[in-house]
């Protein structure tokens, strides 16, 4: 492992960004009346915080010590100025870039997180739907090393005409040299956003893509949603992980890494040497060591607040230990590790802890979770 250097500002991390307001629950889960007509359901404060991949993952990079160019649109409006005070509490330089419109609304997430189930989300799109390859100039991508994007999903002009903005967008990072990754979320099942034809869209998009970083729920809502229908019901093994992470290898990404939540990641690297060294200026050195892999890295035993943010902390936790130069292995534990960190707080990255408390963490007795899938033998 190599120790990184103090200028980091080679990563930008683009796409979507909100304003998260979080009640707080009660110990008893209110669950059951949320949305009962005509019920009343005390909580406690309301937390403010980032959202999206441009404020979660981007703040959690800085947190590990990074400096990351965050790019994302936001409205002219009071949501919109409490989102650039977040980002510019965090670092001042992290507001630099965000572009202010106006006459556009800024896009906002009510996570709902009672006590004892999974969170739920009520999200407005706002500006992020007009989001496009523009909006990368090249003399933002000319110097930089890596480009992380997220939330195509839920941006309106990435998943419009078959992905061919998305696809340009990726294009014009990889002409200028950088290493490329990409995450997803899940939208609305009843939006437009769900009527797109995704797997077409990775098709064309995934060649241009050196890592590519969904849940196992993102993945399979692109590109089995029968089996999607079934997975709260049957679990997900590991000669089903092996199979998704060839089809996405076989589609052209050079690392596959799939979240699995409370199971942790799984990571799969392409056997073809000359595809990670095209894997750009991060991922290109790598490649003699990175190649020809698949493991699963657990979570690590925690108390959980919330799991909100924690996929886009995991994903920080990755990219941190790529641009330091770890191995898959070390990388994967980091990825959790940050996870793992960002869980025990109630917003998405103030547990988020520094590279060097990351790391020391991880180098004394915390343990990690027995993982509960049947694997092949590949751990």
């Amino acid at each position: 492992m190599t120790e990184s250097t103090s200028d980091n500002s080679g990563i930008i991390v683009a796409g979507h960004i909100c304003l998260d307001l979080i009640p707080a629950f009660p110990a008893r889960s209110a669950s059951a009346r949320l949305f009962a007509p005509g019920q009343m359901v005390e909580v406690g404060p309301c937390t403010l915080s980032g959202g999206g991949v441009v404020a979660n993952t981007g703040l959690a990079l800085g947190r590990l010590g990074l400096q990351p160019k965050l790019i994302g649109k936001i409205g002219d409006d009071g949501l919109g100025r409490a989102l650039l005070g977040i980002l510019e509490t965090a670092n001042p330089k992290f507001s630099q870039l965000m572009q202010i419109c106006s006459g556009l609304s800024t896009s906002y997430t009510f996570v709902l997180a009672p006590a004892g189930v999974d969170r739920m989300f009520v999200h407005h799109r706002g500006a992020n739907d007009f989001f496009s390859a523009g909006d990368l100039p090249d003399a933002t991508l000319a110097g930089a090393r890596l480009l992380h994007f997220g939330y195509p999903t839920i941006m309106a002009k990435m998943f419009a005409n078959g992905g061919a903005e998305l696809q340009r967008l990726f294009w014009k990072a990889k002409r200028a040299g950088l290493t490329t990754s990409m995450d997803m979320t899940l939208p609305d099942a009843g939006s437009d956003a769900a009527a797109a034809d995704w797997k077409a869209i990775l098709s064309g998009t995934l060649p241009l893509v050196d890592l590519f970083l969904p849940s196992i729920e993102e993945l399979l809502f692109m590109l089995d949603r029968q089996r999607l229908s079934t997975l709260s019901g049957i679990p997900i093994c590991g000669d089903e992980l092996s199979r998704l992470g060839e089809q996405l290898l076989s589609m052209g990404v050079a690392v596959a890494a799939i979240k699995l939540g409370s199971d942790g990641m799984y990571l799969r690297t392409t056997d073809s040497n000359q595809r990670l060294k095209s894997g750009g200026a991060v991922l290109s050195p790598l490649a003699d060591h990175w190649g020809e892999r698949e493991l699963i890295s657990p979570c690590f035993e925690v108390d959980v607040a919330t799991t909100n943010g924690a996929g886009d902390c995991t994903i920080a936790g990755l990219l941190a230990g790529l641009c330091h130069g770890q191995s898959l292995n070390e990388a994967a534990r980091t990825a959790v590790a940050t996870g793992a960190c960002c869980v025990e707080k109630p917003d998405a990255t103030s547990g988020v802890r520094s590279w060097r408390e990351t790391q020391d963490r991880l180098a004394g007795s915390w343990m990690q979770k027995r993982v509960s899938m049947h694997l092949p033998g590949w751990v």
